[in-house]
């Protein structure tokens, strides 16, 4: 009895090690158990709104207060396509390399890498924790484990089926291939209504504008930009030289005339951001 026990759940892990890092699977439960802790990734989808740019992970940890109080970590095993470029906070281990020696999490695995996040948040019986990606990673299985020791953990499955174990929903797969490694630019001025703009710049790797997005109190608008190519700039005195200018990287700002603060210039193109 004891020996058909021990196939069944080394049948169940390996099973679990294949599906996790298989970006074809997409679909799973929201909730996933491993010994005294069930965890639940939030809403059902990442956070993208939060922080431009991003994707904020969340999950929440289920347990006791004696188990919640031993937790040290949370660690999730990202798979392919991500990389950990994509991953912003907390930072990234690398494809094959064990988060530790002594909870051998990730070990010999070159299909993944681990993130570990120490950053837990208690409230009441639970510990929120997240993950932070570049806005390019979709959801897919990854694998969590709950780290309740120097040598302890837990992996969470949702052990519906013990034949077919599965993960959890996370950062596990890749959206756009031409967005991967874009950057941003934000910027924040007050407009002559007496109104907080936003103007938030997507970079693509050669530094192309993917997108600009202006919002004013509640009002968000798409920027085109207007080209330019004369060396004289009307900035509300008439033309004349472009001079006086601050620089973000490629962004120019004329730092003198009436216009000057709400007006950017990026690659011969203008654009009002305010």
């Amino acid at each position: 009895m004891q020996l058909r026990r021990y196939l069944v759940v080394c049948s169940a892990m390996l099973s679990l090690s294949v599906l996790v890092f298989s970006p074809q699977v997409t679909a799973a439960p929201n909730t996933c158990s491993g010994g005294q802790y069930t965890v639940t990734f939030d809403n059902g989808a990442p956070d993208t709104t939060t922080s431009p740019g991003n994707a904020i992970w969340k999950y929440t940890i289920i347990a006791n207060q004696t188990a919640l109080s031993s937790v040290k970590q949370a660690v999730i095993i990202i798979p392919r396509p991500v990389t950990p470029f994509h991953v912003i906070s907390p930072p990234a281990g690398n494809f094959c390399a064990e988060l530790d020696s002594n909870t051998k999490i990730n070990r010999g695995n070159c299909n993944g890498f681990v993130v570990g996040n120490t950053a837990l948040t208690r409230s009441g019986s639970t510990l929120k924790v997240q993950f932070v990606t570049l806005n390019t990673v979709t959801t897919s299985l990854v694998s969590l484990n709950v780290v309740s020791g120097s040598a302890s953990s837990d992996v969470c499955v949702n052990t519906d089926d013990l034949n077919n174990p599965k993960g959890i929903p996370g950062p596990g797969a890749l959206g756009d291939s031409s967005l991967i490694f874009q950057t941003f630019r934000r910027f924040e001025r007050t407009n002559n209504q007496g109104q907080k703009c936003t103007t938030d710049f997507t970079l693509d790797i050669s530094g192309n504008v993917i997108s600009a997005v202006r919002t004013c109190g509640s009002t968000q608008i798409t920027l085109t930009g207007t080209p330019f190519s004369q060396i004289l700039i009307d900035i509300g005195n008439g033309p004349e030289v472009l001079r006086q200018v601050g620089k973000d990287g490629d962004f120019v700002e004329i730092l003198s005339g009436q216009n000057s603060s709400c007006t950017v210039y990026y690659r011969n193109v203008q654009y009002q951001i305010c």
